[in-house]
């Protein structure tokens, strides 16, 4: 992605590439803060279309994110 606002285009295309490609739903997608995500309601409606559960991670931990300091 090269900004943020690409995210609903880059996450349909994960999720349908997941299915297709290794025959697996995704079932929940974890991000930091997620203002990207809560902004828009078409990518709020295609997570809640497609069952997934929508994660995000507590304030400054960054071992919930898998980075490591």
């Amino acid at each position: 992605m090269v900004t943020k606002d690409e995210v609903d285009l880059v996450l349909r295309a994960f999720v349908l590439m997941a299915k297709t490609q290794f025959s697996v739903c995704i079932k929940i997608i974890r991000s930091e803060s997620a203002l990207e995500l809560k902004k828009s309601s078409d990518i709020l409606d295609f997570i809640m279309h497609h069952g997934i559960i929508h994660q995000t991670s507590c304030v400054q931990t960054p071992k919930q994110n898998r980075v490591l300091k």
